[in-house]
């Protein structure tokens, strides 16, 4: 990456003195360009202030070209570095400057699609629906997603029956899963195996037709889903299948290419088959897998640091931690936790997102839970004070799993205060745990009816 760097910057300073003072389209295209390719570079090396500034500037020479060229290509063009400040700012968690930078970028991209048509114009939007769904991920707005998502299948689907290229498998196997994800989340697990069976079919057939890594990548992530499904439902034989195979892949990935995407993979299905076999009963062999894992994840952060690797830093460490306090080893689960708890109230506060404050609430109380069992009453009190933003910001939501952690936190808030002495706080735990218990049931209860769910439920 250094050499890489240093030959764009130079390049840069190049195309600086080429640009300056000339408004020559060719010369101005050919500066922005090398902008795009060193924000890229910085993004991937972890420096997003690099990333931001390269891709800024390059944005303020495309909105130009678009405005004095208005060919497809300048539009096009912006619409891609638009992309990018929208992952910048996703990153930091500026939810609103990434929503406005991928509507934008949308907008582009349809305009596009109706005046052009032609199949690149449509994968593109595509693109940018994902985008857009995923933000709305973000904020927990799952009808604005569901809606962008919807639209995005339909196109890949049209993509696949026509045209069938790599890619377009590739997508649609990624538009299945964001699709069964919605549906996993919101307690449909009827829809959710559909999508993710289909998902599978696609992928295997794409691994086994070309068995380039980025397909092998792909049957990992359909496998992962059918996996984490059938382990929701008990079904351990299923669940191993699909994990084991998952292990298998992704080890061989590892070993032959080595990269830290392959090895993400690695680390993230250790950690599946080792929740397989702490359920079945084989702490060893879960303990194995789980500080596997670990080891790599530890490794990755090292070398990459992004939120990404730091998420599943804190996923391994959360394995271990909940390993140990089955096993009552409170001293390694204490340790695990104050490891994690940090970096997992770092990202929360700078990302904001859903995922990693219910991340935290969820660390939170069990951490909290460990304390209990050591009599440390005050800094379980004290773990739980410090999330109780975040317990408040995921109690709005409405998925299953997010409901599910605001009431085991409450339920942790409950036991604190009851040996504290504090009934009116009891009391108060009791009912919003209760509260979203009922909640729960009846999200499961319209799920099994297929009827739409009310959000205010």
């Amino acid at each position: 990456l250094d050499a890489a760097r240093a030959a764009y910057e130079e390049s840069l300073a190049i195309r600086r003195d080429l640009a300056s003072g000339s408004e020559d389209p060719e010369n101005q295209t050919e500066l922005d360009r090398v902008l795009d390719n060193l924000g890229d570079l910085y993004r991937e090396a972890g420096d997003s202030e690099g990333a931001r500034a390269a891709y800024v500037e390059s944005l303020t020479i495309r909105r130009k070209l678009a405005s004095t060229l208005e060919i497809p290509e300048s539009l096009h063009d912006l619409s891609v570095t638009l992309d990018k400040i929208g992952h910048i700012e996703r990153d930091a968690g500026d939810h609103a400057a990434a929503r406005a930078a991928f509507e934008e970028s949308l907008k582009l991209r349809r305009d596009l699609a109706s005046s052009l048509g032609t199949p690149k114009s449509l994968r593109y939007l595509s693109v940018s629906l994902d985008k857009v769904g995923d933000i709305e991920r973000d904020v927990g707005d799952d009808a604005a997603a569901r809606a962008a998502f919807e639209e995005s299948l339909k196109l890949r689907r049209d993509f696949a029956s026509n045209l069938a290229t790599p890619s377009d498998r590739r997508n649609l196997i990624a538009s299945l899963t964001r699709i069964g994800d919605l549906d996993r989340d919101a307690g449909d697990k009827v829809r959710a195996r559909a999508a993710f069976e289909e998902s599978l079919r696609i992928a295997r057939e794409f691994a086994s037709s070309l068995g380039t890594p980025e397909s092998l990548l792909a049957l990992c992530v359909s496998l992962d889903r059918i996996g984490g499904l059938d382990h929701v439902e008990a079904d351990h034989a299923g669940a191993r299948a699909a994990f084991a195979e998952f292990v298998g892949i992704a080890r061989a990935l590892a070993a032959s290419v080595g990269t830290p995407e392959s090895l993400r993979y690695l680390s993230a299905s250790l950690r599946r088959i080792g929740d397989v076999d702490r359920d079945q009963g084989d702490p060893a062999r879960a303990r194995a897998a789980f500080k596997e894992s670990l080891g790599i994840s530890r490794d990755l952060v090292t070398r990459v640091g992004t939120h990404e690797y730091l998420r599943d830093l804190c996923a391994s460490l959360d394995k271990v931690a909940h390993l140990a306090l089955e096993e009552g080893d409170l001293a390694e689960a204490r340790a695990a936790f104050d490891e994690s708890l940090p970096i997992q109230c770092d990202l929360a506060s700078r990302l904001g997102t859903p995922s990693d404050r219910r991340g935290w609430v969820w660390s939170a109380q069990s951490c909290a839970s460990a304390m209990i069992r050591g009599s440390d009453f005050g800094i379980a009190r004290s773990t739980l004070e410090q999330s109780r933003a975040a317990v408040d910001a995921i109690s709005e939501l409405s998925d299953i799993e997010t409901l599910d952690t605001a009431a085991a936190w409450w339920d942790r808030w409950r036991e604190v205060h009851e040996v504290l002495g504090d009934q009116t706080i009891v009391k108060e735990a009791r009912a919003r745990v209760q509260a979203f218990r009922e909640r729960i049931e009846a999200m499961k209860a319209a799920s099994a009816r297929n009827e739409p769910r009310d959000p205010s439920t």
